[in-house]
């Protein structure tokens, strides 16, 4: 469970319970975060009313978007209540995002600017607590169905890849290493150190022919052997600076390229465990 403290203006009393529930999407146009939980006071000795609540959704240092209190001016007793939080956000913050979703979880923070009417003993007054910050982690498969499918950011196809056990599992872990070096590398922008990071893996998991030894069908067999061959020649492509023709001097890979590779790494060392993994 993922839950935040208001404190009262001198820091040393707990005033509200901000707890954390799931993550949401709407609107393709002006795209809207929704981050939903449950606001409770931390004592039945008194009552709160959110007079203005504005938020800012964070991932690291960098402000996806901001927002308020869907709906202020209801009271909030210590049986608690459903909150929603709206942030607006747009296309450039969602691709931000999504190039960084090159692992499981990410770690969001919402910082809130709260002022609020605290009512004790029939006496009500005004308060602005200090500021604070509810941190949680979301999937990657929730992001992608519960916010941006919503917004019909794009269309996606999902991939479960599990790694089943092997013969000379520390092969694998090594070639896997080197995936997930690939995927800090797309994060950084480098487009040929993710070539080769996945050319790495490849040479892990060599040699390719003798984890093909369970295809019994020839043609079957050498298409791929042949597909890993073009694999090669392909993460070279992103290793090597071209001496000739239009891309000479350059790396002629991009980051569509870079991503592709990913995924094709990913898929391959996944489709050879498969084929070497023992029942």
């Amino acid at each position: 469970m993922y839950e935040q403290t208001m404190m009262d203006e001198t820091g040393s009393r707990g005033l509200l319970r901000i707890e954390f529930d799931r993550i949401a999407g709407e609107g393709k146009i002006l795209p809207i975060i929704l981050v939903i939980g449950k606001m409770s006071t931390c004592s039945n000795e008194f009552a709160v009313i959110p007079v203005n609540v504005s938020v800012k959704l964070k991932l690291g240092n960098e402000t996806i978007g901001q927002g308020g209190l869907r709906e202020c001016g209801r009271v909030i007793n210590s049986y608690g209540r459903q909150i929603i939080f709206e942030v607006q956000t747009n296309q450039r913050a969602l691709n931000f995002i999504d190039e960084r979703f090159r692992e499981d979880y990410l770690e969001f923070s919402l910082a809130f600017d709260t002022l609020m009417q605290v009512t004790r003993d029939q006496l009500t007054t005004i308060v602005k607590p200090p500021s604070c910050a509810l941190s949680f982690q979301i999937s990657k498969l929730d992001w992608l169905k519960q916010v941006l499918q919503p917004m019909q950011y794009a269309d996606f196809a999902f991939l479960e890849l599990p790694i089943p056990e092997v013969p000379n599992r520390e092969q694998w872990t090594k070639a896997l290493n080197h995936v997930g070096e690939a995927e800090a590398q797309f994060r950084t922008g480098n487009d040929p150190g993710v070539f080769s990071c996945c050319y790495a893996a490849y040479e892990a998991i060599q040699p390719i022919k003798t984890h093909l030894e369970s295809v019994t069908n020839e043609d079957k067999r050498n298409a791929i052997k042949s597909i890993f061959d073009d694999m090669r020649r392909f993460y070279n492509k992103g290793r090597h600076i071209e001496r000739t023709g239009a891309d000479s001097g350059k790396f002629p890979v991009d980051h569509r390229d870079a991503e592709f590779a990913i995924y094709l790494t990913k898929s391959s060392v996944a489709y050879l465990a498969k084929l070497v993994h023992k029942v």
